[in-house]
C-alpha cells in the first residue's frame, strides 16, 4: 500500500496554483489496473484516462471536504486534513486506489493530478455499496 504525489501536484503546490483549502479537490476511482496510473510524469485527467487498461470512475460527489492546512513549528512540517471520504454507490466498479485532483474546471485536460493513494484497496474493493475512507493527516510537507 503506497501513496504518491505527482509530479504536476509538487508543481501547483510549491508555485501556489492550488491553494488547497480554497480549492475544489475531487477524487476519482482508479479500476481496470493501476499499472502506470502512479507514474509522476502524468498531468491531467487526460493523460490518466490514456494509460492503456486504466478505467477512471469519477463520482460527482467525491471530493475532499473540510480541508485545514496548519503550520507544525514544533516538528517542522505543514499539516494537511480533511473529512472522512465517502465514495457514492457505483454498481460494476471494483476500485484499485483512487487519485486526487483539482477540479480547476469542467475538463479533464484541465483537471490536474495532484496524487494518487493505494491504501486500503487491497487487491480490489467494489463499490456496489459505496466505500468510506477516514482520512487522519491526509498529507503533510516537511
Amino acid at each position: 500500500m503506497a501513496t504518491g504525489v505527482y509530479n504536476r501536484g509538487k508543481f501547483l503546490i510549491a508555485q501556489g496554483s492550488t491553494a488547497l483549502a480554497s480549492r475544489t479537490i475531487r477524487v476519482a476511482v482508479v479500476s481496470g489496473t493501476k499499472t502506470g496510473a502512479t507514474a509522476g510524469t502524468l498531468n491531467t485527467m487526460t493523460d490518466l484516462k490514456a494509460v492503456a487498461s486504466v478505467v477512471v470512475t469519477m463520482p460527482a460527489a467525491a471530493q475532499l471536504a473540510s480541508l485545514t492546512v496548519t503550520e507544525d513549528d514544533g516538528n517542522n512540517r505543514v499539516n494537511i486534513d480533511a473529512a472522512d471520504l465517502a465514495f457514492p454507490a457505483t454498481a460494476g466498479v471494483t476500485g484499485l486506489m483512487h487519485v486526487y485532483y483539482d477540479e480547476g474546471s469542467a475538463t479533464d485536460a484541465t483537471r490536474q493530478l495532484i496524487g494518487w493513494d493505494d491504501t486500503g484497496w487491497g487487491a480490489g474493493v467494489p463499490l456496489d455499496g459505496g466505500v468510506n475512507i477516514a482520512i487522519a493527516d491526509w498529507a503533510r510537507l516537511s
